[in-house]
């Protein structure tokens, strides 16, 4: 195990914590165990571990006597040989395209090692926060809801041991990152509410009045509120004050009226 390499001032350097403290330090004060927990010199008023992170990574991520470290320095492997002993790491940097993908009889592929030789070392955490995600959009939509459950893959920064249950669950305050929401959606309990089986509280709009019927060709029983249009084709039902504007009859009548009155009227 070697204690993890960061980024700082423009080279690669052993992890330290936001005060400066190495992982020599937190092994020599017993700070921590090798299991990750408190050691017998950490103290109450320090907090937790995660409050001296840098950059997401704290002892027990990158120091070997907390639990944490990595694996070492990558380099290609000096025994690694392709049939023949001359077809090492260095032949295989001679034309990485098509020599990593080769691999040899026991299953071992060549860029797995010489991952120098075939640029597959693994990127070292830089001391700088990298770039906002870009915002992808999300998949279409499933037809039914899926299930909410913890991942069974999940392993914090890689670490075997750092599952959702039980290392996040022991201490889902300090551990429940913006990864372990996702990841560990029950233990961290950020599952989505399910819905309702129960009709919601608020009112429905009410519905609207069925459209009239089609106008009928007889009259209603009731006067209308505002005049027809065009004038009816019956006559009105009493002789109107003024003369129309319009002779009544078309022609004359066939015979004539009755004999004049004997006396003149007043």
């Amino acid at each position: 195990c070697s204690d993890t390499l960061v980024e700082r001032d423009g080279e690669s350097k052993i992890w330290i914590s936001s005060t400066t403290a190495t992982c020599q330090q937190y092994e020599d004060e017993n700070f921590c165990t090798p299991e990750g927990g408190y050691g017998t010199g950490w103290k109450d008023e320090w907090i937790s571990f995660e409050h001296w992170a840098v950059n997401g990574l704290d002892a027990t991520d990158a120091c070997c006597a907390c639990g944490g470290g990595s694996s070492p320095a990558c380099c290609d492997s000096s025994s690694f040989a392709l049939n023949q002993a001359w077809k090492n790491c260095a032949w295989v940097a001679e034309n990485p395209g098509v020599r990593c993908d080769k691999s040899i009889q026991g299953g071992e592929t060549a860029d797995e090692a010489c991952p120098v030789a075939c640029d597959t070392c693994p990127p070292v955490p830089t001391q700088t926060p990298t770039e906002a995600p870009t915002e992808t959009p999300t998949g279409t939509p499933t037809d039914m809801p899926t299930i909410c459950e913890d991942s069974a893959s999940y392993r914090r920064n890689g670490k075997p041991g750092r599952t959702c249950v039980p290392w996040v669950a022991a201490n889902t305050d300090k551990r429940c990152g913006d990864e372990e929401l996702i990841e560990c959606r029950v233990t961290c309990g950020t599952c989505p509410e399910p819905p309702t089986d129960a009709p919601t509280d608020a009112l429905t709009d009410a519905p609207t009045d069925p459209p009239t019927d089609p106008p009928t060709d007889a009259p209603t029983d009731h006067e209308s509120i505002a005049p027809s249009v065009s004038p009816s084709v019956a006559p009105t039902a009493r002789p109107t004050d003024e003369p129309t504007a319009t002779t009544t009859s078309r022609r004359p009548t066939e015979a004539p009226t009755e004999a004049p009155t004997e006396a003149p009227t007043e």
